[in-house]
C-alpha cells in the first residue's frame, strides 16, 4: 500500500497529467512519535480541500506548547508523522499576510506550508516584520482569548514586544480588540 495515502488521506497528493496521483513534497519539522526529537525533512505538501486554505509559511515560533506537543503532554497528536508548529505567519494564496492557528493535522506550522481552515487567521500589518509577529500569536491570542471570555471585546490591550529591539523590554505595542472580537495591531 501507499503509506503516504493511508496516513494523509488525499491530502499531500497532486495529479499528474496521466491523472496517477503523486504527492508533492516539501521540508517540514517532523514528529514521528512522542517524546522524540522533530526531524527537518520532506514531508507531502498539503492540498486544500473544502473550507480548507495552504498558507505559505514565513515564520512559526517554538514555543512551551509546542514542546509539551512533542511530550505528548499538550495537543499531543494520536497518529503520526505529525509536523510540529501550533501556529505561524505566512501567505495566503492571493498574497495576503496573515497570522494562522491551528494547522490541520497533519500539518503544522514549522514547515513550509501549512492547511487551516479557511478563515482561521488574523491579518497582519506590514508594519510588524514576520518573526515579531510569528512571536506576538501565542501570547496575543492568550490575551485576547482571556477578555472575549470576560465578554468585554472594546478595550486597549498591552503586550511587550518579544523580539522588536532586544533589551527593550519595557517598551510596548498597541493592540486594540474591535466590536465583534476582531483584533488590530498598532
Amino acid at each position: 500500500g501507499d503509506d503516504t495515502r493511508s496516513v494523509h488521506g488525499d491530502r499531500g497528493r497532486m495529479a499528474r497529467s496521466d491523472n496517477t496521483m503523486v504527492a508533492a513534497q516539501m521540508h517540514a519539522a517532523v514528529l514521528h512519535g512522542i517524546e522524540q526529537t522533530p526531524r527537518y525533512e520532506q514531508f507531502p505538501a498539503p492540498v486544500a480541500g473544502d473550507s480548507e486554505v495552504v498558507v505559505t509559511v514565513a515564520a512559526a515560533a517554538l514555543k512551551p506548547s509546542d514542546r509539551l506537543m512533542a511530550k505528548g503532554v499538550h495537543y499531543a497528536p494520536r497518529t503520526f508523522p505529525q509536523i510540529v508548529g501550533l501556529d505561524g505567519v505566512g501567505r495566503l494564496p492571493d498574497g495576503t499576510r496573515v497570522g494562522f492557528l491551528p494547522p490541520l493535522r497533519p500539518y503544522g506550522g514549522m514547515a513550509e506550508q501549512a492547511l487551516v481552515r479557511d478563515g482561521a487567521w488574523l491579518p497582519v500589518s506590514d508594519g510588524v516584520d514576520d518573526v515579531t509577529a510569528a512571536a506576538f500569536l501565542n501570547p496575543g491570542m492568550a490575551a485576547w482569548k482571556t477578555i472575549i471570555w470576560e465578554g468585554q471585546s472594546d478595550h486597549r490591550v498591552t503586550a511587550p514586544r518579544t523580539l522588536r529591539g532586544m533589551g527593550r523590554g519595557n517598551e510596548l505595542s498597541r493592540a486594540r480588540l474591535l466590536p465583534g472580537a476582531g483584533l488590530s495591531f498598532a
